[in-house]
């Protein structure tokens, strides 16, 4: 999470960026969000669950750009 915050206030613009844990909760999830990250994943996964998480992440980067060419 640390490194998370650290890289987010370098980086302009943001990546989406997927956390992946073995140690997966609730509340390193919220705090994962809340640092910037865009996705949360927690092993072991399905590659159709990694597929998702991607898909759904391209999405919502292509929406943002749209909107801000609107």
């Amino acid at each position: 999470i640390a490194f998370l915050e650290a890289a987010r206030q370098r980086f302009s613009p943001w990546p989406p960026v997927v956390i992946m844990t073995a140690f997966g909760s609730t509340e390193l999830a919220i705090a994962a969000m809340r640092a910037g990250a865009s996705d949360y994943i927690a092993k072991p996964f399905s590659a159709d669950e990694l597929l998702h998480v991607i898909g759904r992440n391209l999405r919502t980067q292509d929406l943002e750009r749209r909107v801000a060419e609107l």
